[in-house]
């Protein structure tokens, strides 16, 4: 489920994420562990959420829109990460990431 439509109300605390650039935090509840936002300069562009789909690990999401873009191997199988913070910085690189150039 997007994460907009879960009703989790004004998120309890924010940590910068200064390893990844300025402006760059993740956010989150107190009463829900498993799931924190992440923003780059006030804007939310994703989430880390523990557990999703029955697995362990943090997976990382990019963007509020239904259905939900996970980041994927190669294999189309989410990403899982030993930590929220480390999704953050999956969702940066996946978005500052400037594409290849088309060889053509």
């Amino acid at each position: 489920m997007p994460i907009g439509r879960r009703g989790l109300g004004p998120t309890t605390y924010a940590s910068a994420l200064t390893e990844i650039g300025p402006g760059w935090e993740i956010r989150g509840w107190e009463d829900q562990e498993h799931l924190c936002l992440v923003a780059h300069h006030d804007r939310i562009v994703g989430w880390a959420e523990y557990g999703a789909g029955g697995e362990a690990g943090w997976v990382a999401v990019v963007g509020l829109g239904s259905p939900p873009s996970y980041l994927a191997d190669p294999q189309d199988r989410s990403i899982r990460h030993p930590s929220a913070r480390l999704a953050a910085r999956t969702i940066a690189l996946a978005l500052t990431r400037k594409p290849a150039p088309d060889p053509a």
